[in-house]
């Protein structure tokens, strides 16, 4: 019901606000190869999207946040 309306977008973005906010350098994450969606918004937001080092199921995100 609520899918497809922004909210993952608007929150992804919150927390890389708050991610600046304090300061941090990279963002990183963890996604399953087949959530297509949510690595579509990741790599919509600036995202690198590489092959996790645990398994072929995951997919490591990660953002640098320094301007």
């Amino acid at each position: 019901m609520w899918q497809r309306c922004g909210i993952g977008k608007r929150l992804v973005a919150a927390l890389i606000d708050s991610a600046r906010a304090h300061g941090l350098r990279t963002m990183i994450g963890e996604v399953l190869a087949a959530n297509t969606p949510m690595l579509r918004l990741a790599r919509s937001q600036g995202f690198r999207i590489d092959r996790h080092p645990d398994g072929g199921e995951l997919r490591r995100l990660s953002l640098d946040l320094l301007p």
